[in-house]
C-alpha cells in the first residue's frame, strides 16, 4: 500500500512539474508575442545593422506613455544598460541635449554619445518623439522616432531606430541586437504600465512637464 502511495505521488509530481512547465512556456510566449519587432535592410556600405521597427501596445494613454518615454533625465533608472541620461542643453521647450553612457556587451566598452531630440504633439491625440545623432564614441550615425498613437488597450508605440556602428566587432551582436530591443521596449512598457498602476508621482511630475512643453514652457528650467 505504502509503494503504491509513493507512485502516486510521483505520478502527480510529474504531472505536476510538466504540466507548470508548459504553463511557463505559454506564458514566455505571450510577454515575447507583445512586442513584433521587422528588420528593415540598409545598404551594406551603411553598417552592419538593419534598421529596427518595434510595433507593442502600452496599457496607458498616448500621454502617459510619452511623458515617461520623453522623461530624458528618468531614463537612467529605469531604461535597460543606460546608466547615465543628463540634460545638457535645451534649443527649445521642445528640443533637448541629452548625455548618455551605455553599458556595452564584452568585449565592447561603454558606449558615450549625445543625441539630439525632439517632442511633437501630431492629430487625433498622438505624439511623436524623434532623435538624432551629435557624436557617439560607438556609431557614426544615429535616428529614430518613438510614436504614441492611440489605441483600444490605451496605446499603441510604433518605435523606429537605425544605428551605424563604429566597431567591426557589431556585425557579430547583429543576431542578437533584434532580441536586445524587443527587450528594452518590453521593459519600458512594462515600467509606463506599472507607474500609471500605482498612480506614481513621477507619472504625474512628467506628463506635467510634457504639458508645459508644449505650452512652449521650458522644462530644464537651468538652461
Amino acid at each position: 500500500m505504502a509503494t503504491n502511495q509513493r507512485d502516486k505521488d510521483k505520478t502527480m509530481k510529474a504531472k505536476y512539474l510538466v504540466t507548470n512547465f508548459f504553463i511557463f512556456l505559454i506564458s514566455f510566449h505571450c510577454v515575447a508575442s507583445e512586442v513584433t519587432v521587422r528588420e528593415i535592410p540598409r545598404p551594406k556600405n551603411e553598417g552592419p545593422w538593419p534598421e529596427f521597427e518595434v510595433i507593442t501596445t502600452i496599457k496607458a494613454s498616448p500621454l502617459e506613455a510619452v511623458a515617461i518615454y520623453y522623461a530624458l533625465d528618468y531614463q537612467k533608472d529605469y531604461v535597460p544598460n543606460v546608466i547615465k541620461s543628463d540634460v545638457i542643453d535645451q534649443p527649445s521647450p521642445l528640443e533637448a541635449v541629452t548625455s548618455y553612457e551605455f553599458n556595452t556587451p564584452w568585449p565592447l566598452p561603454n558606449s558615450t554619445y549625445t543625441n539630439g531630440s525632439k517632442l511633437q504633439k501630431l492629430n487625433n491625440g498622438a505624439y511623436q518623439v524623434s532623435w538624432w545623432f551629435i557624436k557617439n564614441s560607438a556609431a557614426n550615425n544615429v535616428y529614430g522616432s518613438a510614436t504614441f498613437l492611440p489605441h483600444p488597450k490605451g496605446s499603441q508605440l510604433i518605435y523606429r531606430s537605425y544605428i551605424a556602428p563604429k566597431s567591426f566587432l557589431a556585425g557579430f551582436f547583429k543576431s542578437t541586437a533584434s532580441a536586445d530591443i524587443a527587450k528594452t521596449i518590453q521593459a519600458i512598457k512594462e515600467h509606463i504600465e506599472s507607474l500609471r498602476e500605482k498612480q506614481s508621482p513621477i507619472l504625474t511630475k512628467y506628463k506635467q512637464l510634457i504639458i508645459d512643453a508644449l505650452e512652449n514652457k521650458f522644462t530644464y528650467k537651468e538652461f
